[in-house]
């Protein structure tokens, strides 16, 4: 059965040329067109749209409710839009009502893939209730102490790029929104960005500043505590496990470009609980509810009331973002990889033997190898790596250094709401060894808010 566009667009020129560049799509689709918001709600009457490409342009006040109005009404349809302006306020007006901005002039094989990857990413859920839910989410939650961090900072003519980078990474909201924009089909760059760092070089500070001040874009908390979840906690979690990440990359020579993406995609691999718990809190607290009565893991509590997982939703959202698709790919399967599909180590089995790993690591007494998919972990022959990260004091903690993280050869000190703060170890970047004795002049006093190490440089150390 063919799916439907609606394209909409006041210049008759413009609509004409959006059709021919969908010839190639039109076993699968059927295109509708409307010049006026008038037209295009009568053809939401007539038929569901599973896809809308607008004009920014068409985008006033008036429009812009008909935007709103078409989401009530289709939720689940993909949303494109296409600009011709690079003002920053018309981009990230619409960085939440969007889900891929197209710069014009467009070419042809981009805009065929925009839609071709929402119709890919539309399969990965098969729950229309679900899908609707998600496709309404505009923005997501921010760590408040995270986010006026980054603002003040933004604030200052002399911040540099690096510090930028270094906060906006500590944050799951700012980390997804930053890789939606510099990877959408606006900037039409030839390969994907997953390092935050890149994404704020590439953009600069003026469109980034706009990204994080616009309005609209972050929902913040008073707290970072969602009934039954701690955002804070989620996100130790996720960050130590992408540090696993990067010394098993490391250790296995697999090049930068894995190394990188698979950071990124350990750093997101749980947001699918943080959607659950802000955006369907009553089935988030029946989860909880299973998990304590009946004692399954906290997916398989999901799959139980949802249907699917943390794992799924997380991935669903991401991809319909236009996050890398091998970031969406690793969080889709962070916990059940598809065994046929790794026959070596790549960004998927990099996040699912981390997450285990880590989790491991909080609980001395868990075997990580209980969590994870065997035959993959024989056939790519880690079970060695695995013990060996296990056994590590690194993993471990006896340097009690947590709340680090290595960009660009320096070390950043994490803040997770700790309260008070030593100066000498709050960090821009800093060389390693000075960084150690402001650690060790500390230690007593951090000793239990620091559990884990920098990232493996031990050695050099």
């Amino acid at each position: 059965m063919k799916k439907n566009i609606l394209l909409l667009d006041e210049d008759t020129q413009v609509l004409k040329a959006l059709k021919r560049s969908l010839r190639k799509l039109k076993d699968q689709y059927n295109v509708f067109h409307a010049q006026s918001a008038k037209e295009a709600l009568a053809q939401l009457d007539q038929d569901v749209i599973d896809v809308l490409i607008t004009e920014v342009r068409l985008i006033n006040s008036d429009s812009e409710l008909f935007l709103r109005s078409f989401i009530k009404r289709h939720p689940s349809a993909a949303r494109i839009v296409l600009t011709g302006y690079t003002a920053i306020d018309a981009i990230f007006k619409f960085a939440g009502l969007a889900h891929q901005l197209l710069a014009k002039p467009w070419s042809d094989q981009m805009l065929i893939e925009t839609i071709q990857r929402a119709d890919l990413i539309s399969r990965m859920l098969s729950d229309n209730r679900l899908k609707q839910t998600l496709n309404l989410i505009e923005n997501f939650p921010s760590i408040p102490s995270v986010y006026m961090e980054l603002t003040e900072k933004l604030k200052s003519s002399e911040v540099s790029m690096e510090e930028i980078g270094a906060v906006i990474i500590r944050d799951p909201s700012l980390t997804i929104k930053l890789l939606q924009i510099v990877n959408s089909p606006y900037y039409g760059l030839p390969m994907p960005v997953t390092d935050p760092q890149k994404a704020v070089n590439l953009l600069g500070l003026d469109i980034v500043k706009g990204f994080a001040l616009s309005s609209g874009i972050f929902k913040q908390y008073e707290n970072t505590s969602i009934t039954g979840l701690h955002i804070d906690n989620l996100w130790q979690h996720s960050l130590k496990s992408a540090n696993i990440v990067r010394q098993i990359a490391k250790q296995e020579h697999l090049g930068k470009t894995i190394e990188e993406t698979s950071f990124i995609a350990s750093l997101l691999h749980d947001v699918g609980k943080i959607i659950i718990a802000s955006n369907l809190p009553n089935e988030h607290k029946e989860i909880c509810n299973r998990e304590a009565s009946d004692g399954l893991p906290g997916w398989q509590a999901e799959q139980t009331v949802l249907g699917v997982s943390h794992s799924e939703i997380g991935a669903y959202l991401l991809g319909l973002w236009g996050l890398p698709l091998t970031i969406v790919k690793a969080v889709q399967e962070h916990h059940r990889p598809n065994v046929d599909e790794h026959t070596k180590i790549d960004q998927t089995v990099l996040v699912h033997v981390a997450n285990a790993i880590e989790k491991a690591s909080v609980t001395p007494s868990k075997d990580p190898v209980a969590d994870l998919n065997a035959e993959v972990i024989s056939r790519l022959h880690l079970g060695e790596s695995i013990a060996k990260f296990h056994n590590n004091d690194i993993i471990h903690g006896d340097i009690t250094t947590s709340n680090m993280i290595l960009m660009d050869d320096k070390i950043h000190f994490i803040d997770f709401g700790l309260g008070e703060k030593n100066s000498e170890i709050e960090a821009k970047g800093v060389d390693l060894h000075v960084l150690m004795e402001a650690i060790e002049s500390t230690h007593s006093k951090y000793s239990n808010c620091f559990d884990y190490v920098l990232e493996g440089y031990k050695n050099e150390l």
